[in-house]
Formats: structure tokens, sequence, C-alpha cells
């Protein structure tokens, strides 16, 4: 029966594509070898999110914690991290920044712009410009786009538990023309 091409059991039928070789650190003892990851990866531990960034200054590389960072905005290739008091040059880009801090945490409101909406303590309008005040020791707005600002309202509404319309003081102060 095993030399019939059609008459297949389960003992012979192949082994699945393995990401680690026979007798490896991952071997599976219910399925001798490596096993395959068919979902990409759905299995995988948690990812972990960065508790520091780094910055530079004075000639040298120091880091932030994350719990610090108020916003993040991006100039160029780099990134300046605000923590409350000073503007801080990391040098890392915002793409980077962004994909190592925690999404729930933290939401970019602009191409440029990343805050961390614990750290939301109002709105302005300024024309047809929407800012999002940020808490530190020093203001510090920064503006949102027009298809984020939603997005921004709900979630910062989640995190204080009451309706969009009654989260923040909500300030509008025009630009002087």
């Amino acid at each position: 029966m095993a030399s019939d091409p059609i008459a297949v059991t389960a003992t012979e039928v192949p082994a699945a594509p393995s990401t680690v070789p026979a007798g490896g650190e991952g071997e599976d003892p219910e399925f001798g070898r490596g096993t395959y990851a068919p979902l990409g990866g759905a299995g995988a531990p948690p990812r972990r999110f960065a508790r520091h960034l780094p910055i530079e200054r004075d000639g040298g590389t120091h880091f932030v914690a994350v719990d610090d960072v108020v916003a993040v905005h991006a100039n160029a290739h780099y990134t300046y991290v605000f923590d409350g008091n000073d503007k801080l040059f990391c040098p890392l880009a915002i793409g980077d920044v962004e994909s190592r801090l925690d999404n729930s945490r933290f939401v970019r409101v602009h191409r440029s712009h990343i805050v961390n909406i614990g750290r939301v303590v109002g709105y302005k309008r300024s024309g047809d410009n929407e800012l999002v005040e940020m808490a530190g020791a020093h203001p510090y707005l920064v503006p949102v786009s027009r298809g984020r600002i939603g997005s921004l309202k709900s979630r910062v509404a989640a995190l204080t538990g009451a309706g969009p319309e009654f989260t923040l003081r909500r300030r509008h102060r025009f630009a002087s023309q």
C-alpha cells in the first residue's frame, strides 16, 4: 500500500515546511521538526514596546523614559521629543519612533506629530486648523490634521470615559489676522 501513489496514509504525508532545521532549537515534540507559522505569526508573543527613547545632548546619547514623553515632532529625518520642559533631539525618524511607542497611549495626529493621549488637556481652533494643547511645565500646542481630529477626540473620550463633546475644556481662540 505504501508504494501506491494514490493511497497515502497520514504517517506518509511529508512534513510541513520548517523555519527551524531538524534537531534545532524550535523542535516540536508532537510534530518532530520545527513548526511552520501558517497564520503569519498570529500565535507569536505579544509585542514589547520601548521603555526609553534615545536622545542626543552634550555630545552624548542619553535616554528619556517613554512615560515622560508628551509629544514628538518630526523635522526632516530626525525628531524632537517634548518631555514637558524641553524639546530634546532624537536621532530616529518619526516612523521609527511611532513603531517603538505603545499605540494605546500614543497617537499620530499629523504627518509630523505624535502625542501622548494621556497628556492632552484641551483643543484650540486657529482659523481652519485645530490644535491640541498638551500638559507640561510650558504650554505646548500640536497641530492636528483635519482627517485625524475625530479619531483623536474619540480616543481621548474613551480614555477619560466621557463623551467626545465633553472630554476636555474646549478653547476657541482665533489667530490674529
